[in-house]
């Protein structure tokens, strides 16, 4: 048999109370059942803990010692549940997330205010990134969740889909093609385009619908990230094609113009991203669970 919190327990209350009776009372036992467990604890420990005369008692030299040894003990231990309960009820804790620009401004934003309010103790970190970085840093295990679009079979990741983020033709004011309800991907063709940066989702879509670099538009800027984009195209330096997630901000501001685009209709699944088979933290599973419900 080996010490347990039971003894510990048994064994500070009595060395406090000098009293059996007294000490039982206190935990809520008989005072057989309390004498019992020092005699446990006396026996795994080789050693007397108290002197008894009749009904006087003090502690030995290894009581003295033990009694130190106890209360370290036990306090260490109450200190330990206090903190896993604070970390499961979310009272403490930590909230990691990897996103795309898009997904982090107009989605995570909102959210984590909420959840904020809800839960204020809890420390957050958002890193905004690239697709492959958001993906690649849910797979390493740095972050507990990513907000992306998944990237073929990825049997190792588990995706929640939030929304489809559809594509829109970015245009500066005045164009002509803002006076269509939604402009066909063929009517770009021979228009100047700014393009996104190379391997990103989105140029991937536009290289496939439109052609490569070398066909099918009257000319291409390359910008690396979508507000460079969205400045170029506001500037008259051409169109471009972003999702609608991404031109939000720009269009709530009428900076440039933004109509869908059709024939075909195109979307990217915006997801939430785990990893496959890991426990959430609880201040991750309880964000998850505001955004998609109960799993």
């Amino acid at each position: 048999m080996e010490v347990s919190s039971r003894h510990l327990r048994a064994f500070v209350t009595v060395a406090k109370a000098m009293n059996f009776t007294r000490a039982a009372e206190t935990l809520g036992i008989s005072q057989p059942a309390l004498s019992a467990t020092i005699q446990q604890l006396e026996d795994i420990l080789a050693a007397r803990l108290f002197d008894r005369a009749g009904r006087r008692m003090r502690l030995t030299e290894v009581g003295r010692l033990y009694l130190g040894i106890a209360q370290r003990l036990l306090y260490e231990l109450d200190s330990s549940l206090g903190v896993v309960r604070d970390l499961v009820e979310k009272r403490i804790g930590k909230l990691h997330i990897a996103a795309l620009p898009s997904a982090a401004s107009e989605i995570v934003a909102p959210a984590l205010a909420q959840f904020s309010r809800t839960y204020p103790q809890i420390q957050l970190t958002v890193r905004d990134a690239l697709n492959a970085e958001v993906i690649e840093r849910v797979r390493r295990g740095e972050v507990d969740m990513g907000f992306g679009i998944p990237e073929g079979d990825s049997p190792a990741l588990d995706v929640a889909t939030i929304l489809q983020d559809r594509f829109v033709a970015v245009l500066p004011a005045g164009h002509p093609l803002t006076q269509q309800a939604a402009v066909p991907w063929a009517a770009l063709r021979g228009l100047p385009l700014v393009q996104v940066a190379l391997g990103s989702n989105t140029r991937r879509v536009v290289d496939r619908l439109l052609g490569g670099a070398d066909r099918g538009t009257g000319g291409r800027i390359e910008a690396q990230i979508v507000s460079t984009a969205v400045g170029l195209v506001a500037n008259g330096l051409g169109i471009s094609v972003l999702s609608e997630l991404s031109t939000a901000p720009f269009a709530k501001l009428r900076v440039v113009e933004t109509r869908p685009l059709i024939d075909p209709e195109v979307s990217r699944p915006l997801s939430l991203i785990t990893r496959k088979g890991q426990t959430l933290s609880p201040a991750a599973e309880a964000f998850r669970n505001q955004l998609l419900g109960p799993a």
